[in-house]
């Protein structure tokens, strides 16, 4: 895959099989606010993306840029997108680094670095991607309280309980904003700050969470940068999926890799002891 569709995939984030880095970067946070100090754990992936234009009218300088998002699962051990690992190594990048600040600034903000690992199952078609992968770290990260993962098929039982019509579920991503349009060509709003929005269930499927994202409804949505943020379930501070894709231009539907599965629980298991 050429360099440049490889990013044009990441950057467009929409509901496919699968996103990139945010989708059109694994999306961005839509129609939400400004997280500030609500989901600590919750950070940005920083990397030294190569110099050029990209998908969206996005340019990239070749400094370290915020390019997805991700959850502090265990003190060395930080979770996101398969798609996001896989399109980085794809352009050659093998150093990233890893922010809690509530707003990345270069130079400013404090950086972990990290080592990615893919996960050796996740491809870009199929009905399961497998689309998860961690960061690991040298040393502990201290200080951040810890995310937490579901138990085994968690969303299959909840359905079965009561159903999943009506439940929320809170995305935290440092993607980019909404787009404004009228007066000129559309433009995304900025990236690299943390946000929080709030979108209700649409559907399930044995490897996905698909959440409605239209504002008219009352929903926020992901975007580009968001790829491999976390989708809490309700207000508590269980993981029920990371961002996979979000349809932020047509403000549909937003596509989550569960993490209750017997593939994401079997890669995950791995790199630290499983709820």
């Amino acid at each position: 895959m050429r360099r440049k569709s490889v990013w044009a995939t990441l950057l467009c984030l929409a509901v496919v099989a699968i996103l990139a880095m945010a989708a059109a970067p694994a999306s961005a946070i839509t129609y939400g606010a400004l997280d500030g100090d609500l989901h600590p754990n919750v950070g940005a992936i920083v990397a030294e993306v190569p110099a050029g234009p990209w998908a969206n009218g996005f340019v990239f300088d070749g400094g370290k840029t915020a390019v997805a998002s991700g959850t502090l699962i265990a003190p060395r051990v930080f979770l996101t997108a398969g798609h996001v690992v896989a399109i980085l190594e794809s352009m050659g990048v093998t150093q990233v680094w890893v922010t809690f600040d509530p707003i990345f600034v270069r130079g400013v903000s404090n950086l972990i670095p990290g080592t990615m690992h893919a996960n050796p199952n996740f491809r870009w078609t199929g009905s399961n991607a497998n689309d998860v992968a961690v960061i690991t770290f040298a040393q502990d990260v201290t200080g951040i309280p810890l995310a937490k993962l579901p138990t085994a098929r968690l969303l299959d039982q909840m359905t079965a309980a009561n159903g999943l019509h009506g439940q929320s579920f809170t995305e935290v991503g440092y993607g980019m904003q909404e787009r404004t349009v009228g007066g000129g060509t559309p433009m995304w709003g900025p990236s690299g700050e943390r946000r929080v929005a709030t979108a209700t269930f649409n559907a399930l499927t044995p490897a996905y969470l698909h959440l409605c994202m239209n504002p008219v409804l009352g929903d926020g949505g992901t975007s580009m940068f968001d790829s491999g943020g976390p989708n809490f379930i309700g207000t508590s501070n269980v993981i029920a999926a990371t961002t996979t894709g979000g349809d932020a231009a047509t403000r549909a539907m937003g596509t989550a890799c569960r993490l209750d599965t017997p593939e994401a629980r079997t890669f995950l298991g791995q790199y630290l002891t499983l709820p």
